[in-house]
């Protein structure tokens, strides 16, 4: 039902019908919340989207502003979620697409955030014609504020250094890189070393088959019929334990950049491919190897104070 709008424009207006796609990817990534009254969800989702978006892409015109910017966004949204109810949002999902709206000129990302809008709205319309179901138990506890001001410095300096990777060597995607480092931080070690894992491989498939298909020079129903797919098979899966709904958000983004540009598939697959391992490891980096060092040295101190003064060192 999300894709429909794409699939019916696409035969008649493939730019249209893949800018619809693209607007419908918040919406599908919220899925079915079991109560109506909460499903207004997916337009919340879908507008802090936009706005993000078009955050990052007026930050983005210069590094003196998206380095700092990125900074500030991802510190102030690890405090949010630990102050504010929703407050995961901003962290989860606004400062990520802060990072990716790096990748958009203002006058472009205007369209894409009405587009995004419009999508949820449609997306929370429709989703109001299926049935309530029982709620599951909702994940307990949130950050203390120290714990939150350390992961959000980690957070902040995570897409600082992306930001500032990206304009340093004159990425043509600087939200690329930005997204990736951001989109796999967690404040768990675990889960964000399951995330950089499952990101890589999700993009290098989803990649890989965006390229591929492109190169059959499909008809305009054709690509409707292969988003309309990917997004059913997102929102199918948004839910799972893995972490697989980058290989269909690449699956579509690549058919946008592609479908009239079908030589670029090579440079544009090992372009999204490199900058997704560079934010993964920026992401390890700030995310497992800093908070690592930093439980050390405490224990550092504690065994040199303990240790005998003629013991040797």
């Amino acid at each position: 039902m999300l894709a429909l709008p794409a699939a019916v424009a696409m035969p008649f207006d493939t730019q249209l019908g893949l800018g619809a796609a693209v607007g419908m990817l918040p919406a599908a990534a919220a899925g079915v919340l079991p109560v109506r009254r909460t499903r207004v969800l997916s337009l919340v989702i879908s507008v802090v989207a936009a706005i993000s978006l078009a955050i990052g892409a007026l930050i983005g015109q210069h590094a003196a502003t998206a380095v700092p910017g990125l900074f500030v966004f991802g510190f102030g949204a690890a405090l949010a979620a630990s102050r504010v109810k929703g407050g995961a949002l901003a962290m989860l999902l606004a400062a990520p697409l802060v990072g990716i709206g790096l990748s958009f000129a203002v006058d472009a990302v205007l369209g894409v955030a009405v587009v995004m809008v419009v999508g949820g709205l449609y997306a929370w319309l429709v989703s109001l014609l299926w049935p309530e179901r029982p709620t599951a138990p909702r994940p307990a506890g949130r950050m203390s504020t120290p714990q939150a001001i350390t992961y959000g410095t980690l957070l902040g300096l995570a897409g600082a250094t992306a930001a500032a990777g990206g304009f340093a060597f004159q990425l043509d995607h600087k939200g690329w890189i930005c997204g990736a480092a951001l989109l796999v931080m967690r404040p768990v070690t675990t889960a964000l070393v399951a995330r950089g894992l499952g990101r890589a491989g999700s993009v290098l498939l989803g990649g890989l088959l965006g390229s591929s298909f492109i190169q059959f020079g499909p008809a305009g129903w054709l690509i409707g019929v292969a988003v309309a797919v990917a997004l059913g098979c997102m929102s199918a899966t948004q839910g799972s334990r893995w972490y697989v709904m980058p290989a269909f958000t690449t699956f579509v983004v690549f058919i946008l950049l592609l479908w009239d540009h079908p030589t670029d598939s090579a440079w544009r697959f090992a372009e999204r491919n490199a900058e997704t391992l560079i934010g993964i490891a920026i992401a390890l980096f700030y995310g497992v190897l800093i908070p690592l060092l930093i439980k050390r040295i405490p224990r550092a101190a504690e065994r040199s104070r303990r240790r005998p003064a003629d013991a040797p060192a």
